[in-house]
């Protein structure tokens, strides 16, 4: 889109996400908002494929993790479908005004859904939820070639989180612009991967030390056209997150 990625991302998230909860699988009037299946897109889910292993939907994924009650599903239903005919009505995406419109829609819609987990689920969702983003986003997607097994994954997870949230940080601060903008991304790559290396394999190290994550990073942006969603609610297109 030209929509800010991360919000495209967020918005086709909730509704592919959404959709599979409450529906059992991914109802069509979900899938519709889905970018376009092909050799190289995700699933219509929303899911991707990379190293033979699907990667869910961020929403989905946290969603599961708290095994919803039917009650909460019902309500999450409605939420979605809310969601999809506000996003809808929302026909200038391109624009300044309507980022911010896809921006807030995203923001709200997750709210809500928030509001109808208990305090126990809370904080497990924002969990689940923070770590298959991470993981979905430029970096992650970098970072999965390498394939690492599930004990450096777990060591990498929380290091990847909390770089989402610097970039994220950094992506709001309006005083950051142009070559230092740049700067600042290139740096915290290179602070990246000094975290993240010691935790590595020695064979695995030599495979960071050759990756170029600053060109995944597809400018800053978080989510990367992926087919979208990375996770949240979006449409992307842009994301890279």
């Amino acid at each position: 889109m030209s929509i800010n990625r991360r919000g495209t991302t967020l918005a086709v998230a909730l509704m592919l996400g959404l959709g599979a909860l409450v529906a059992g699988s991914f109802s069509p009037v979900f899938a519709q908002n889905a970018p376009p299946t092909t050799n190289t897109a995700p699933p219509a889910n929303g899911a991707r494929v990379r190293g033979g292993q699907r990667q869910g939907n961020p929403l989905e994924t946290a969603l599961k993790a708290v095994d919803l009650t039917a009650d909460q599903k019902t309500k999450i239903k409605a939420i979605a479908e809310k969601f999809k005919a506000d996003m809808a009505a929302i026909t200038d995406r391109r624009s300044p005004e309507g980022r911010a419109k896809v921006r807030t829609l995203n923001e709200q819609t997750l709210a809500s859904v928030k509001a109808v987990l208990t305090s126990e689920q809370q904080p497990k969702f924002q969990a689940a939820y923070d770590e298959a983003l991470a993981w979905r986003s430029p970096y992650g997607r970098a970072l999965e070639q390498l394939q690492l097994s599930s004990d450096e994954k777990s060591k990498v997870t929380p290091i990847l989180v909390a770089q989402m949230s610097d970039v994220e940080k950094m992506r709001q601060d309006t005083s950051i612009r142009g070559a230092a903008r740049r700067e600042k991304m290139a740096a915290m790559v290179t602070d990246l991967k000094a975290k993240i290396r010691p935790l590595l394999t020695a064979d695995h190290q030599t495979q960071l030390d050759s990756l170029d994550l600053a060109a995944r990073r597809g400018g800053g942006r978080q989510g990367g056209r992926r087919g979208g969603a990375a996770g949240a609610p979006a449409a992307e297109g842009g994301q890279t997150t």
